[in-house]
């Protein structure tokens, strides 16, 4: 399909789970205009099958994006992890960060977390949420990517130089053949982020 889309985007986030309103918070806070797709309209809507210990690798994106102080003030409790290995247990030591401080990630339940989260995405300046729309298709200008095709509440196109899909692995349109023809142009993080570029 040929894109003339409607509305125009720096970047477009297909999914509002974890990943994707941490990529939509983290692109408006660097200034650009995000469209954040999700085909749940419930903004309470949360991962039932997943964990709630958060790493302390995490910590510092968490703080960068103001989530810390959210995580502590719902009940969060801070963690650490102690690890065995055949050559002791790693926690004999407490890790500190680079100013002398202890290091910590979180431990909260997801029906928590993700409504937390999401609030603070949709409330940050720059975030234009589109939820109860799904994505029908990838749309193209010039044999290029440069959009979603919606569905659901909305049925436009949404165009961006830049399309992120964190939306979990198993959704329609990955799969499409709109998708397949832009895996050579694409990279895959931990978190199953397609992103166009």
């Amino acid at each position: 399909m040929d894109a003339s889309a409607t509305e125009r985007f720096d970047v477009v986030v297909v999914g509002a789970g974890l990943a994707g309103c941490t990529a939509a918070r983290l692109f408006a806070l660097k200034g650009l205009h995000v469209a954040l797709v999700k085909h749940h309209i419930d903004i309470q809507a949360f991962k039932q099958l997943c964990t709630h210990f958060i790493q302390a690798s995490a910590t510092p994106t968490l703080q960068r994006m103001g989530l810390d102080q959210l995580i502590e003030d719902a009940g969060g409790v801070r963690n650490g992890i102690d690890i065995w290995t055949r050559y002791g247990w790693t926690g004999d030591i407490a890790p500190i960060d680079k100013s002398g401080e202890p290091v910590f990630g979180y431990n909260i339940q997801r029906r928590t977390l993700d409504p937390i989260l999401r609030r603070l995405t949709t409330n940050t300046p720059g975030v234009t949420t589109l939820f109860g729309c799904g994505v029908r298709a990838l749309a193209k200008r010039n044999g290029v990517v440069s959009g979603v095709e919606l569905g659901g509440c909305r049925t436009d196109l949404v165009s961006a130089p830049l399309i992120v899909g964190a939306d979990g692995r198993t959704r329609r349109w990955r799969r499409s053949r709109a998708s397949s023809q832009i895996s050579r142009r694409t990279a895959v993080s931990p978190l199953f982020a397609l992103i166009a570029v």
